[in-house]
């Protein structure tokens, strides 16, 4: 009988053994694929090094797989489910951007609707992207069926198991920073940036909309003024013709250039809407400046009447960026959702903003309006309207690149955008134009998108680096009211067009052509100023100009 129970209990050990082995067995599968990632796109320097670090938190995690009957069962089941979705998200980024996912994606899928992320898998769905998730999926899920055969029922032995690595651990977290130990592991290293990020975002939301800090001493000496900031969207410089793209995507601006301020050296502060505007629309930059306030506070602290128009989606309760950052103004008004159900409307055409512009242009006294366009977001097709004319010859970067016949298709959705983006703008500074007053017409795009100009790169991310997501138009219009009115500053800014410039400091310039300043205001921030100081510009991680060839 003695022996019967040593048999038992040897085979119930051995049991615990095979079911912690094989699901730490089925993490290392999906290690292996993030190490792979992280190593073919020059974030680790081999997937040796990744899987030795990543060991000690992966041995913890497959810890409560010990847990007696369903609990281990159930436990194991869940932490597959999330690894192998977590891998399969990492190994499809890398395949679209030649990147690993970052802490960013958290913030981008807060501020995603569901036909948002219909045009997004619209656009980027192909067998490259279904085989990868479904690689992923099915790759260690034998070792989860094998770990979910081998059940435990030694205490002893599964206590035994977990006292000596969170020892292991232990003693590496003494060595070391223990939080550095954890976030060797990917996953953990992502959970712990996207915790990060919650908090900032939440410590952001309150400096803005709870406990703005204006800057004391906001006046400005004009009077009957109108400036105009139009933020585009998704929107690159190098797919204008203004800009010598050989393309005429945009007639219009062109036929305008001598009146015309085109910056040529602007790139976006971040690859992403979110980020872009949370330092473009208050003074945090990457110098480290706190938020402080919006722009809109300070415009209307200077008795600026505001207005901002949005054809961005609007999320009700759910607030984006640019939301929380518009809806302080005087008026804000949002185009991009139904009267009955508040979906957003896939195909909502910018020049549903003009009329309210129009009638913001009559307002008396100083007025400050603000408009976000949906310029050129995906799904590019769904950008302009059927009067417009649609490219269809070959774009030029297909005279370059080998490409599908989908992925020229794309180009010339994206140039077509762009072109209906320039008759929109063209429509606004008309509308300037005929009102006689002095004014300021400013248009910037929040980050830009790489459209297959390197033969397989569309759409953007932030470490990403590439330099189709970072170069943004930027160009400004000053009506022959307010030229006369300010005959130095508009004289001057013209020869400032070759600045080389990043927009996290875009409120500055703003300013300036609102003639508004403040005690301590850093003129040297803004590409309109005689005291600008030319500063380091940065694509993600990089060093933009030291990336360029």
């Amino acid at each position: 009988m003695k022996n019967h129970f040593s048999l038992k209990g040897s085979q119930d050990r051995k049991d615990t053994f095979l079911a912690l082995t094989w699901l730490f067995l089925c993490l290392e599968i999906l290690a292996v694929i993030n190490g792979w990632v992280l190593a073919s796109t020059g974030s680790s320097s081999s997937i040796g090094k990744y899987l030795g670090r990543e060991i000690f938190v992966s041995l913890a995690l497959v810890l409560p797989v010990l847990l007696p009957g369903w609990w281990g069962r159930g436990y194991a089941i869940m932490l597959y489910f999330g690894m192998a979705a977590f891998t399969a998200t990492n190994w499809v980024h890398a395949y679209l951007f030649d990147a690993p996912a970052t802490s960013y994606l958290l913030g981008i899928l807060r501020e995603t609707h569901v036909a948002e992320m219909h045009a997004f898998m619209t656009q980027f769905v192909d067998p490259g992207f279904v085989w990868r998730i479904l690689a992923t999926f099915i790759i260690p899920f034998p070792a989860l069926l094998l770990s979910l055969r081998f059940r435990q029922r030694s205490f002893k032995t599964a206590l035994l198991i977990a006292v000596v690595v969170l020892s292991v651990i232990t003693v590496k977290g003494a060595q070391k920073d223990l939080t550095a130990v954890v976030r060797w592991h990917y996953a953990a290293d992502m959970a712990w940036s996207c915790m990060t990020d919650l908090k900032e975002q939440k410590q952001f939301a309150a400096e803005i909309t709870q406990t703005p800090d204006l800057p004391t001493g906001i006046h400005t000496s004009a009077s009957n003024r109108i400036v105009v900031l139009v933020i585009g969207e998704s929107s690159g410089r190098t797919h204008y013709s203004l800009y010598g793209y050989p393309r005429p995507t945009t007639p219009k601006l062109d036929a305008r250039q001598e009146d015309l301020l085109v910056f040529t050296d602007v790139i976006a502060a971040h690859a992403h809407t979110i980020s872009a505007l949370q330092k473009g629309l208050t003074f945090a930059n990457h110098e480290g400046d706190p938020a402080r306030c919006s722009l809109v506070d300070v415009l209307k602290a200077a008795g600026y009447h505001t207005v901002a128009l949005s054809n961005q989606p609007w999320l009700g309760t759910h607030e984006t960026a640019s939301s929380r950052l518009l809806d302080r103004a005087d008026e804000s008004r949002h185009f991009n959702t139904s009267n009955t159900d508040g979906f957003y409307q896939t195909a909502s055409y910018d020049e549903k903003l003009l009329p309210a512009f129009e009638q913001a242009v009559g307002r008396p006294g100083n007025v400050a309006i603000i408009l976000h366009l949906m310029g050129s977001h995906t799904t590019y097709r769904m950008r302009y309207p059927s009067t417009v004319e649609a490219f269809s010859d070959t774009p030029p970067s297909a005279r370059q690149h080998p490409l599908t016949r989908d992925q020229i298709q794309e180009i010339n959705d994206y140039d077509t955008s762009i072109a209906y983006t320039d008759i929109i703008l063209d429509r606004l500074i008309d509308c300037l134009e005929k009102s006689k007053r002095p004014s300021a017409f400013l248009y910037f795009s929040d980050h830009a998108d790489a459209v297959y100009e390197d033969g397989h790169t569309r759409g953007h991310a932030e470490n990403a680096g590439s330099r189709y997501m970072f170069e943004i138009p930027f160009v400004v219009w000053l009506s022959p009211a307010y030229r006369q009115e300010r005959p130095d500053f508009s004289q001057a800014v013209q020869q400032y067009t070759h600045r080389p410039w990043q927009a996290d400091d875009l409120i500055y310039p703003v300013l300036d052509l609102a003639g508004i300043v403040f005690d301590g205001f850093k003129s040297e921030k803004s590409l309109l100023s005689p005291h600008f100081i030319r500063e380091k510009r940065r694509m993600g991680d990089k060093d933009y100009d030291a990336s360029l060839p």
